[in-house]
């Protein structure tokens, strides 16, 4: 009856938590619009059913799925300018399973310009913007059904004279019901922390045209968005299908994603999934919106001797996306296990 109790009680904290509460919109990099990996983006962006240490990303009660010791790495890049990449290590100890795992997006050689003497526009300097994530992972099996999670996540970024830094918790349930299985995951879950800003250059600068501009980051603050997220699985012999339902946003909008794979071999699979992701873009000089992006994905695994390698391939179905590599993306990672 305690272990019933136990599990209605969670279940509900978390249905409240996904539908009830107002989360806070932010500009901080949401890796999820990318993907931890190869893996989860060839089945549709589902998170929470990997079965390396990238749990710390997704889910990190799903860490309870790892060996003694775990490694990933996945990496990409956009448009020649931004590089994107995540790598994690996970092992199992009496008490529990520790993670921890570091993500980051890089964008090099941004050029600060003035108008020199001539009137013409020079370059000043050269600077680097980096915007990361730190994740250490705690993971506990209250039994062979029930798998509990949690995560400190530590928030950097560097821009020139530009810092900041934030913290928050994640939380995570796992459902192992052998042939039925459910993710819970509640993201940035703190909504009183914030990115903190502090700008050591001169609070007045001189803008191209000469004009004197008072501008300094110091003392801003940005909020963490609060991400809900139910994922489903259900496997029979070589099949496997997911679905998962996603709350983002201070709209609190709602996104969907399908998945299916197929096991021809005990060390092969092969995906696709259909992925829906809430972006707020702006076109030209049209006002920015918030619209729900489609993608078609679609992918090969293969575990063999502890190492798996995962390839996937993501199209976009909306004709607003106008770059050809936003459109047409190619994926790979890496994950080891012993």
């Amino acid at each position: 009856m305690k272990f019933k109790t136990l599990m209605i009680n969670v279940i509900c904290l978390i249905l409240v938590s996904i539908i009830g509460i107002h989360s806070y919109a932010a500009e901080f990099f949401d890796h999820t619009q990318v993907g931890s990996s190869a893996r989860t983006i060839r089945i549709g962006h589902i998170e929470g059913f990997g079965v390396a240490s990238n749990g710390v990303f997704d889910n990190p009660a799903s860490l309870y799925k790892t060996k003694y010791l775990s490694a990933s790495m996945f990496t990409t890049r956009f448009i020649n300018d931004i590089l994107y990449y995540n790598g994690s290590v996970s092992v199992r100890l009496p008490i529990g399973t520790v993670g921890f795992g570091y993500m980051a997006q890089e964008i090099d050689d941004i050029k600060k310009t003035y108008k020199n003497e001539f009137d013409r526009i020079a370059i000043q300097s050269v600077f680097n913007q980096r915007r990361a994530v730190s994740k250490f992972s705690y993971q506990y099996s209250y039994s062979d059904l029930v798998h509990l999670g949690a995560t400190y996540s530590i928030f950097t970024m560097k821009m020139d004279s530009v810092e900041g830094t934030g913290q928050n918790l994640d939380i995570g349930l796992f459902f192992d019901m052998k042939q039925f299985d459910v993710s819970f995951a509640l993201k940035n879950l703190i909504s009183s922390k914030k990115v903190e800003y502090t700008d050591s250059g001169p609070d007045t600068i001189i803008d191209n045209w000469g004009r004197e501009v008072t501008y300094s980051s110091a003392g801003q603050k940005e909020n963490l968005e609060l991400q809900g997220i139910c994922s489903l699985s259900w496997h029979y012999r070589f099949i496997k299908l997911y679905s998962q339902i996603k709350m983002s946003g201070e709209e609190r909008v709602y996104s969907k994603s399908f998945g299916a794979e197929f096991i021809p071999l005990k060390f092969i699979q092969v995906s696709m999934g259909l992925n829906e992701t809430p972006v707020f873009r702006v076109l030209g000089d049209e006002k920015g919106e918030l619209v729900i992006d489609r993608s078609i994905t679609a992918g090969v695994g293969c575990d063999l001797w502890g190492v798996s390698l995962d390839y996937a391939y993501q199209k976009e179905l909306e004709s607003k996306i106008v770059h050809k590599e936003y459109k047409d993306k190619h994926y790979f990672s890496i994950g080891l296990s012993f």
